[in-house]
């Protein structure tokens, strides 16, 4: 999640999962003008070390990071702290190659957060582009700092993919999930000649 947090403090933050692929991607958006200027604290960041392995080995020692602002979710802390840094951020950002659903972007707009996202597939169930979210190619660098500084400079525009990402997000809330998931199973129950099978006698 990356953006200037007006819900608790004045200055931009920084938040990242501590794996490697998304620090890859964060590697390359702090390297692009636009967040070089607009976040300066990834870039600060970004500066300690030549190698990946020496950022991660700060990853799990967030005292260890020069720049405060920067801050990580660790497999133990995630699910203490997740909760509090979705309603936190003022941009959530999701960089996935391929997922299957994609829940994270789906958890940050029942938060109330704003997200830019890779169109990564699965997130498409209810992803709409310019709707609720902003997205872009997997992999595309200039694309995603374009949308998280437009939203960063925006909140005009922020408040509205906030109000409809939580609209969303009440949309696929497990009560109505299950309720959907009966009516399927009812359907094939109703419907049960349609389902051909064969048994094996013995």
């Amino acid at each position: 999640m990356i953006g200037q947090n007006s819900k608790a403090i004045s200055q931009d933050e920084v938040f990242f999962p501590g794996i490697l692929s998304f620090l890859e991607t964060l590697f390359c958006l702090g390297k692009t003008p636009l967040l070089k200027e607009r976040i300066p604290s990834l870039e600060e960041f970004l500066k300690r070390g030549s190698s990946f392995c020496h950022h991660l080995d700060h990853l799990h020692h967030p005292s260890k990071i020069i720049d405060r602002n920067a801050k990580s979710l660790t497999p133990q802390s995630r699910e203490k702290n997740c909760a509090r840094h979705y309603r936190e951020a003022t941009v959530f950002l999701f960089t996935s190659w391929y997922e299957g659903f994609g829940l994270p972007p789906l958890e940050a707009m029942a938060s109330g957060t704003a997200v830019v996202a890779t169109d990564c597939g699965g997130i498409r169930t209810y992803a709409q582009e310019g709707y609720n979210v902003l997205l872009a190619e997997p992999g595309d660098v200039d694309s995603l700092a374009y949308a998280l500084v437009f939203l960063l400079q925006n909140e005009e525009a922020r408040k509205i993919l906030e109000e409809r990402g939580r609209a969303t997000a009440l949309e696929f809330s497990l009560e109505k999930q299950a309720l959907k998931l009966e009516e399927v199973l009812q359907g094939i129950a109703r419907n049960a000649s349609l389902f051909p099978f064969s048994r094996t006698t013995g």
